[in-house]
């Protein structure tokens, strides 16, 4: 089979014409990293999270402004993403999250990268493997996430296994919490599950390894004591949520991406007009319906149809009928002055009015990662 381009070289516009933009605030994520960062310990060792395009936002931007903020370690799904961040010129560890297919292990090598470790298979299969120096790898343990990781019962074998290869080297242990948001019990379960096991190891000097437990979720509600010293982040990282506390450190995040289109049109219609397909919403009254210039096709989930709402002018424009894939439609008959090609918010601030993250997925249904992570190429990101 033969790879082949998805879609046409995208013409030479001299100046570019944004119908629809996500704006970047490098400068508020390298805020959020030191607020964070203020209240760790000063020892403790940050995982940034910048999977999946850095979550929607730009990994090469979002790594290369990560290291600016002293970060050196960043973790990602698989070894593509991990090759990529090393053509980049990122030096640290870079920590791949997810199990590898076999023919992805030789990458390992190439570009320096450190897996985690959940069977003896993947023992073997790394200590194959031709290299110089030893592998550097982590062990994960499933402590009820029932995905990656070892089963406790399991896992003081592994880690006997890796610490007794000349070629592989154990540099840390983690598991992962399934429900840190949702059921402090369950996650403290996980939590105790953890540090049970660590405390019946025998010759395996923890102090020596990375030791994590916590990510953006259970930070905020569990303490960061010993033997932990490193954390996961994704969200926090990215402002979300903007306030939180830490070891009791109260601190106020900034979001680093906000979400923009534009006006293309408008008519005025009169009552029991239908708006779109299957007639999903019929006017009450004489109204001016706009028409905005993204939809499905751009990332927009299509249940922001049913009470979600924009900004135009600084003022809150209703969403009427079905997203479509280009294109979907506000009510602005109570905003005067309105023009096609007025700037639309999705996400962000527009004048004293703000729709949040947190109100986006509240009106669309989507998680908070899935909002950033599903805009499509369709939306340029625009760096600040």
């Amino acid at each position: 089979m033969e790879t082949r381009p998805t879609s046409l070289a995208t013409p030479t516009i001299t100046k570019p014409i944004h119908r629809n933009w996500a704006e970047v605030d490098l400068g508020a994520l390298k805020y959020n990293i030191e607020q964070i960062r203020a209240t760790l310990p000063a020892s403790f060792t940050i995982f940034c999270v910048v999977k999946s395009d850095a979550y929607g936002h730009g990994m090469i931007p979002v790594s290369q402004a990560l290291r600016e903020a002293g970060i050196t370690h960043l973790a990602v799904a698989n070894v593509h993403e991990g090759a990529v961040l090393r053509q980049s010129g990122f030096t640290g560890m870079i920590l791949i999250l997810g199990p590898l297919l076999k023919e992805e292990d030789p990458f390992l090598i190439r570009y320096e990268l450190t897996p985690i470790v959940s069977s003896l298979a993947e023992v073997k299969r790394f200590e194959a493997l031709e290299k110089h120096n030893p592998l550097p790898v982590q062990v994960k343990l499933d402590t009820g996430m029932a995905r990656t990781g070892a089963l406790v019962k399991d896992a003081a074998k592994l880690i006997k296994s890796v610490q007794a290869s000349p070629t592989l080297e154990l540099t840390g242990i983690a598991t992962h919490y399934s429900s840190a948001r949702t059921d402090a019990e369950y996650t403290q379960m996980q939590r105790s599950c953890f540090l049970s096991f660590l405390a019946s190891l025998k010759d395996v000097d923890t102090d020596k390894l990375l030791i994590h437990t916590d990510n953006s979720q259970s930070i905020i509600r569990l303490p960061q004591d010993p033997p932990m010293n490193a954390v996961r982040l994704g969200l926090l990282c990215y402002g979300h949520p903007e306030s939180v506390t830490i070891h009791e450190k109260a601190i106020q995040l900034k979001p680093v991406l906000s979400l923009h289109s534009r006006i293309l049109s408008f008519k005025d219609l009169p009552p029991g007009s239908s708006i779109g397909y299957h007639r999903a919403h019929i006017l009450k009254d004489h109204s001016r319906i706009a028409l905005v210039s993204c939809g499905y096709g751009d990332g927009i989930p299509a249940n922001l149809s049913y009470g979600g709402y924009v900004l135009v002018r600084g003022q809150r424009a209703p969403v009427c009928g079905l997203v479509g894939m280009d294109i979907f439609a506000v009510n602005i008959t109570d905003i005067p002055g309105v023009k096609p090609g007025d700037p639309v918010t999705l996400i962000g601030t527009q004048g004293e009015e703000t729709i949040t993250l947190n109100d986006f997925c509240e009106h669309s249904g989507r998680g908070y990662r899935e909002v950033s992570c599903l805009l499509t190429q369709r939306v340029p990101r625009l760096y600040a």
